[in-house]
């Protein structure tokens, strides 16, 4: 029986206590990778407080907690959209975000922190990419594809901060009251009040932006680093039109240009014409008024030789006469 005892109790005991032992020990640590912040959730209820990285101690059976991932994440996504000449557009783009680790629970509690994009980033990616597409025309999307980014991004990031009992349509409409100012400031025109005009308009934006801070917490719960659009596709047909229109357009340019090579052509003809029979007439004037000029010039080309032969006036036209 000594054989089967170990510290004065069975063998069997001891595996089980240290079976048991071995469990409570993993369940009473966990370790928190680096790139993530972790949830306590105890008795299901979430403390407000994240974990950071390294090793936590919880209470086994009781607490659990849950990791979340805090560093950057690319997901790829598309958006059908309507351009302001209702053409179908579809935009691809790549969607880089980040969950601040100070935002990790409530995500987690009023998200579902490990469904961020799908329930709080994407919807807002989605309506924000389809009201900038629709101030556009369809052939000017493709050419504007920065400009639509940036618009995209910065209203994305407006509504990712809106105060839960503020809805997005409100934003929304707040951020198309500013770019209706800022186009009215675009077509001014260059007066002496433009400038007055300008101080005003700017006033405008910097109420409705006050409006708009009104609405916002500090930090957004999911912060949109970056939207890089990668292709804006556009309907077959609508390509074709587009291609033949572009086609059209080089054949008229090259038509203007050979257009404005041949007026310039006949401009350069007609200066030279006008110089030419300018130069005669001041020749002619120059002959009328000084005769003797003749008289010179046929001095200046006689070889000393005598004439064999002479011109003279006969009936209003002149005869050459042999002197021999």
């Amino acid at each position: 029986m000594a054989k089967d005892t170990l510290f004065g109790y069975s063998i069997n005991t001891v595996i089980v206590v240290a079976a048991i032992a071995a469990l409570l020990i993993t369940q009473a640590f966990t370790v928190i990778q680096p790139g993530y912040a972790g949830v306590s959730i105890t008795l299901g209820s979430a403390s407000e407080t994240p974990r950071g990285n390294g090793l936590h101690f919880k209470v086994p059976f009781i607490e659990n907690i849950i990791p979340i991932r805090t560093k950057q994440v690319t997901v790829q996504g598309t958006a059908n959209c309507f351009s302001s000449d209702l053409q179908t557009v579809k935009i691809a783009f790549n969607a880089l975000y980040r969950i601040p680790k100070e935002h990790v629970v409530d995500l987690y509690v009023n998200y579902r922190g490990d469904r961020a994009y799908e329930e709080l980033l994407n919807p807002r990616i989605q309506d924000s990419l389809k009201q900038v597409a629709a101030l556009y025309r369809a052939e000017d999307l493709v050419k504007s594809r920065e400009e639509v980014k940036i618009q995209a991004a910065r209203l994305i990031r407006k509504t990712l901060r809106l105060k839960r009992t503020v809805g997005v349509e409100e934003m929304v409409a707040l951020e198309k009251e500013v770019r209706d100012i800022e186009h009215d400031i675009e077509v001014l025109p260059d007066d002496k009040n433009k400038q007055a005009k300008i101080a005003k308009f700017q006033k405008q934006i910097a109420d409705v932006e006050a409006e708009q801070s009104k609405m916002m917490t500090s930090t957004a719960l999911v912060e949109l680093v970056d939207l890089p659009i990668s292709n804006i596709d556009l309907t077959d047909e609508l390509e074709h039109a587009i291609e033949q229109k572009q086609i059209k357009e080089q054949e008229a340019l090259a038509k203007k240009y050979e257009l404005d090579k041949a007026r310039k052509q006949a401009e350069i003809t007609i200066v030279d014409a006008q110089a030419e029979a300018k130069a005669v007439q001041i020749k002619g004037e120059a002959l009328r008024s000084s005769p003797e000029v003749i008289q010179l010039e046929i001095a200046k080309k006689w070889n000393g030789k005598s004439p064999e032969s002479v011109v003279v006036s006969k009936g209003g036209a002149n005869v050459l006469l042999p002197l021999k």
